[in-house]
């Protein structure tokens, strides 16, 4: 099987295709091309409604890519009807033209025939047996979802610190106990879900309500994870930090699995 990959460049998108084919790779051989477009959206565009077909030596099992800029160059690679073309996120043009769109759930209000949803974003599935006394802080940045305020950030991190004296504070994902994340960190917020151990979220004012922000209080809701909040004692007006757990019952994301499974039942359509 050949896999033509194209790339944007953008760390969070082309995290996402690596594990998707690496997921892949696990059951299935093939041989893998990575193109990185370089073009503007606008010749791509012109050159796919010409219809000049680029040259390519042989026809791809699957083309997939994941960004805007990637949308395009996709389609006109397909040369022949057996190509399965195969968009992770929803493109922003021809979405019909796609043999599967795998994006967010909370992308589309109905789900179109040749959608696939997934919950938050795809990562890696990392599974310990022998988590270590190791917590993990996943820090973001400005954003425009969430008010990134660096004093309040760091009172919550001593916070943290003062509650988990026994563990040791370093940055490894897979065998960490306990991870904190600001929750602008979206695609860092499903990693470490796709992980073993508990995940936390900062306490962050949003600017506005948005798709991102009504995931972050979905994931809250169904105790996905934990979070810092800060509330007023009882009685007064005075407000303390605190901290609720997520329900140690649920398991560790696997939405890549998920994910690669519905590509294996469309090859064989």
């Amino acid at each position: 099987m050949k896999i033509l990959w194209f790339k944007d460049n953008k760390i969070g998108h082309e995290k996402q295709v690596r594990a998707i084919l690496d997921n892949l790779a696990l059951t299935e051989d093939f041989d893998l091309e990575e193109l990185t477009v370089s073009s503007p959206i606008w010749l791509e565009f012109l050159l796919y409604l010409l219809r000049i077909k680029p040259n390519i030596d042989s026809i791809p099992d699957i083309i997939i890519g994941a960004g805007s800029k990637t949308n395009i160059p996709m389609l006109r690679y397909k040369l022949h009807k057996t190509t399965k073309v195969i968009s992770v996120m929803k493109p922003q043009f021809f979405q019909k033209k796609f043999d599967l769109i795998l994006a967010p759930r909370h992308d589309f209000k109905s789900i179109p025939e040749n959608v696939y949803t997934y919950i938050g974003s795809l990562a890696k599935v990392e599974i310990s047996e022998n988590l270590k006394d190791i917590g993990l802080i996943i820090i973001g940045g400005a954003n425009k979802h969430f008010d990134f305020n660096h004093t309040y950030i760091l009172s919550q991190i001593n916070f943290i610190t003062s509650l988990y004296k026994e563990l040791d504070w370093i940055d490894y994902i897979s065998t960490a106990k306990i991870k904190f994340v600001t929750p602008d960190s979206v695609n860092m917020i499903f990693e470490s879900l796709s992980s073993s151990g508990e995940t936390f979220l900062f306490e962050m004012e949003r600017f506005k309500d948005n798709k991102i922000t009504m995931l972050i209080d979905e994931i809250k809701a169904n105790r996905f994870v934990g979070y810092l909040e800060n509330q007023n004692i009882e009685g007064t007006s005075i407000k303390k930090l605190s901290l609720s757990k997520p329900n140690n019952l649920h398991e560790t994301f696997r939405e890549v699995e998920k994910v690669v499974y519905k590509i294996k039942s469309i090859l064989q359509n």
